[in-house]
């Protein structure tokens, strides 16, 4: 970096992806491990060939093709921006060498434009290492033009890094910054899971629907999506037509200049209040009282406030409950019109991840306790206090699933009872293998919670789907489902005698 002036864009971007390199190699090296083996093995036995086999092809836009494009385009950027809105909000709270950079003579505006290049990045690298192997090797048998795939990828992640700065500032403006830490964590999550609920819609509410096929072919037939139309222009760009890929970047990367240029002086000045949330007066001091409720009450409540008041992990958890929607409408619809087979798998599948979403839930409430000497050195048992993190962790599960299992109830008794046995069970065991391989973490590192305990990580998914074949064979009505109830016992209690070995 000695040739670069110090304090310019370039020697700022360095410095940032030398730092981002450097924590991505320390925290996650058999991570980086498996995505660089991804990429090879998609690359040799899917881009490679399919590459070659189409070395002759010369793609001509259809307007069911430009209708198709167009439809990814816009998933991707609503995926892009789901990302970006969360990285955003995050930049205003995050501190590491902010308040340095801020309180130095750079100009505000660069700071921002490093920091959001940053944010365009961490989503980007994802779709990149799922696009380039696909993508590239046709360059290498004369169809150059296709890697206009990836710069519209790269203009689409500076759009909604864009964006994602334009509405973390809106809602600091409009609600504060307590407020906005939360509200953004969650509209984040909300808008990813939008999509993924979107595409399930046909799925969720209605057998009998038109043939998304000939709905699709007859919107296609429009003047708009002709390959002369102004709607498609984003599909001209992706196959690399010079003048609407130029258009397509050029307004992309105007539209992120200009953004941090228009931003920058409202983000120092944000992220200087950001840094105050919580540092200012506090609350004048009451008489200590004692716990309403008992030590097990005060201990549950403990942990579900702490749950409430982390928006980033909150926001984590509540994507995972938005996806078990399809499946709750699929598995009520079948209920409905009484389709055995169905509603058993379905079945099935709901006790599996519910067992999923409780192992999340324990993780939490149990590897992720941020006192763990003030409660070792409290008057209660350490058994008690196991069994008050295993109760917080099945509460909330317990609230989302009440609604359905008591519907269920009114359309089929004996699988209702079958699902409330199976997803009690599941759930169950779930927290107590997270109570037998507890694995010590921080509740920010949720992300990276299955590179603890390799044994305990087994334990869930196997123990998971032992109850999820059980629930199914119940569900079924065969005599199978005592066999399984037997075998995910015992393999329950070889998990339990494994505990003290190491993982």
């Amino acid at each position: 970096m000695n040739f670069l002036p110090p304090g310019s864009f370039f020697w700022l971007l360095v410095h940032e992806l030398r730092i981002s390199i450097r924590g991505s190699m320390r925290a996650n090296r058999i991570g980086l491990i498996i995505t660089a083996a991804f990429v090879t093995i998609l690359t040799v036995f899917a881009g490679l060939p399919v590459a070659f086999a189409l070395r002759h092809y010369h793609l001509h836009l259809t307007g069911v093709l430009v209708l198709a494009i167009d439809a990814a385009v816009l998933v991707l950027l609503t995926l892009l921006l789901s990302q970006t809105l969360s990285s955003a909000t995050l930049a205003l709270y995050e501190r590491a060498d902010l308040d340095l950079l801020l309180s130095s003579p750079i100009p505000a505006h660069r700071v921002l434009a490093v920091r959001g290049l940053a944010i365009a990045m961490q989503p980007l690298t994802i779709f990149l290492a799922l696009l380039c192997p696909l993508d590239v090797p046709f360059a290498f048998f004369g169809h150059i033009e296709w890697l206009g795939a990836i710069a519209v990828l790269v203009s689409l992640a500076l759009t909604a890094s864009a964006v994602g700065l334009w509405l973390a500032m809106s809602l600091f403006s409009l609600i504060g910054p307590r407020r906005t830490r939360t509200l953004g964590q969650l509209l984040a999550a909300f808008i990813g899971a939008a999509l993924f609920l979107a595409g399930q819609a046909r799925y969720m509410f209605s057998l009998r629907i038109p043939s998304l096929a000939a709905a699709f072919v007859h919107i296609a037939n429009n003047s708009l999506l002709a390959p002369d139309g102004v709607l498609a222009w984003p599909a001209r760009a992706v196959v690399g037509e010079p003048l609407p890929l130029g258009v397509f970047a050029g307004v992309s990367i105007a539209l992120f200049v200009g953004s941090v240029r228009a931003l920058g002086a409202r983000f120092s000045r944000d992220a200087s209040v950001a840094a105050g949330v919580g540092a200012g007066s506090r609350r004048v001091s009451r008489p200590v009282r004692p716990f309403r409720g008992g030590a097990l009450h005060a201990l549950v409540r403990k942990e579900l406030l702490l749950l409430i008041r982390d928006p980033a992990l909150l926001s984590q958890v509540l994507l995972r409950v938005l996806y078990l929607l399809p499946l709750v409408f699929i598995l009520l619809r079948n209920a409905r019109i009484q389709a055995g087979a169905p509603v058993a798998n379905g079945t099935g599948a709901l006790v599996f991840i519910a067992s999923q979403l409780a192992a999340s839930l324990a993780w939490i409430t149990v590897s992720a306790e941020d006192a763990p000497e003030l409660l070792a050195c409290a008057p209660v048992k350490g058994s008690f206090v196991q069994r008050a993190k295993l109760m917080a962790a099945l509460l909330p599960l317990a609230v989302l699933l009440v609604g359905p299992i008591a519907f269920l109830t009114l359309l089929s008794p004996g699988i209702a009872l079958v699902a409330a046995l199976g997803i009690t069970a599941a759930s169950l065991s779930a927290g107590l293998i997270n109570l037998w391989f507890e694995a010590p973490g921080q509740r920010r590192h949720f992300r990276r919670r299955g590179t603890g305990s390799l044994v305990g990580n087994m334990a869930v998914l196997l123990v998971g789907l032992a109850w999820s074949a059980t629930a199914t064979a119940a569900a079924l009505g065969t005599p199978w489902s005592l066999l399984g109830l037997l075998l995910t016992l015992l393999l329950l209690i070889a998990f339990r005698r494994a505990r003290t070995q190491p993982a």
